[in-house]
């Protein structure tokens, strides 16, 4: 476990030195952060404010798509199977708090295989 932290603060350390960067028009990723058994990602949506945001439905779309990228990719699920969470934190163009998402490996297995289960919180 000793050599996976390791790993995890060195991956961490690497990607926040190219951060932030635009992942797609509306979407900024600003850091990474690396902390026991999770890697938590904070964004900020920079085309919206508060109040400009329906929050459960933002969490009812998000979800299902980072739920099925991690849980279907050959380089994510290691580290699912490990019992690591991936965190989403979101932030409007302001700084005010959006929500969280996180996608852990209960929402990845159905039957024994890897693939998002299609729960929601």
């Amino acid at each position: 476990r000793i050599f996976e932290d390791l790993f995890y603060t060195i991956l961490g350390r690497r990607l926040n030195k190219q951060l932030p960067v635009m992942l797609d028009e509306r979407t900024r990723m600003d850091f990474v952060i690396l902390a026991g058994n999770k890697i938590s990602y904070r964004h900020t949506l920079v085309t919206l404010q508060e109040g400009q945001l329906d929050k459960q439905l933002f969490v009812k779309t998000v979800k299902p798509m980072l739920a099925k990228r991690f849980c279907t990719n050959a380089k994510t699920i290691p580290t699912i199977k490990e019992g690591y969470a991936f965190e989403y934190i979101y932030y409007d163009k302001d700084g005010n708090y959006v929500d969280t998402i996180t996608v852990v490996k209960a929402d990845c297995v159905v039957g024994g295989d890897y693939e998002y289960t299609g729960k929601l919180p």
